[in-house]
């Protein structure tokens, strides 16, 4: 596949974290995973409302792993992800 887009929801138990809490990593093969940088305009506007997460050309063709890590120390906001979709076009 090319032109991949990575699309999910996520929300919080308050609105003091942020959807960069949570990371999101892609590897290509066996390769080493590499983190994905979530632009800062995606903010939480309240309490348990998910919030829409679209990623387009950031992850390779090729990918053949997804990660989402938050680490227990900082996920103290109670995050929920929901509704996890890889697309793109498949390839000739």
């Amino acid at each position: 596949y090319s032109d991949i887009t990575l699309s999910y929801d996520i929300a919080t138990n308050d609105t003091a974290g942020t959807p960069q809490t949570i990371k999101v990593y892609y590897a290509v093969g066996e390769g080493e995973f590499t983190e994905i940088t979530i632009p800062t305009e995606y903010v939480f506007s309240d309490k348990n409302i998910f919030v829409t997460i679209t990623l387009n050309g950031v992850i390779p063709n090729g990918v053949s792993k997804l990660r989402f890590y938050g680490q227990a120390d900082v996920n103290v906001h109670g995050y929920r992800i929901d509704n996890i979709t890889l697309t793109g076009v498949p390839a000739n």
